[in-house]
């Protein structure tokens, strides 16, 4: 057992299908936390991720399409809402219980957002269908996380955000187990040698390094496609 309640797992075989984004309370409970969060930072409180977000997003220029991929209850929407008005944005999501907290939160906004159901390593989208795709941490969970970065970099034309990526500090690739939101779930942490790798040929242009109390590094990147 590690600090802060994280439980190592030796290997591949551990790495089960729990899946606590599904259930309907855990929904609820991230969006009651994210809108305390949310609305500290609309009064002026500093709040590290939605700081990130904004300084990476500012870095995009005027985007027209964005998926946020892994967009839980949608909360990053209302921040490219701010900084692209005129973007239309996707929140892509595998957990019904997240787009219906997500549809609900921002169903009394006219300019509307598209929810789709689905999964980051198979999003069946077109290729180079989006001018910025967003990890907005689907990474830290999904088995199959090379494929999704795959993804990511078939359907972006110019930009992908991977925030709030979790970094190991001796440079390996770990997997715990862990609670969120008072269920059980699975969390990796990466090498950054292995994320350049998988990313390359984009071109990393600036990373923000969060505050982070554990034992690992946390940070939001942006990357540029080759072709833009």
């Amino acid at each position: 057992m590690t600090s802060a309640g994280y439980a190592d797992l030796s290997g591949d075989d551990e790495f089960g299908d729990l899946n606590p984004w599904a259930l309907p309370d855990v929904a609820a409970a991230q969006r009651a936390a994210v809108e305390l969060e949310l609305d500290r930072w609309r009064g002026g409180c500093p709040v590290a991720p939605f700081d990130a977000f904004r300084d990476l997003l500012k870095l995009c220029g005027d985007v027209k399409y964005v998926l946020d991929v892994g967009c839980g209850v949608g909360h990053y929407r209302f921040l490219v809402k701010e900084h692209c008005p005129s973007a239309q944005y996707f929140g892509l999501d595998n957990s019904p219980a997240m787009l219906d907290q997500a549809f609900r939160w921002h169903d009394q906004d006219p300019t509307g957002a598209r929810w789709v159901l689905g999964s980051a390593c198979e999003m069946g989208m077109v290729r180079g269908e989006f001018d910025l795709v967003i990890d907005g941490s689907a990474l830290l969970h999904e088995r199959h996380w090379e494929d999704a970065i795959a993804e990511y970099k078939r359907i972006s034309v110019r930009w992908i955000m991977l925030h709030r990526t979790a970094y190991t500090l001796d440079g390996s690739f770990k997997r715990y187990r862990k609670e969120a939101y008072g269920q059980p779930c699975y969390e990796q942490h990466f090498a950054a040698s292995e994320i350049l790798r998988i990313m390359s040929p984009w071109a990393l242009v600036s990373e923000v390094v969060l505050p982070c109390e554990h034992w690992y590094q946390m940070s939001s990147t942006i990357w540029k496609s080759p072709k833009s």
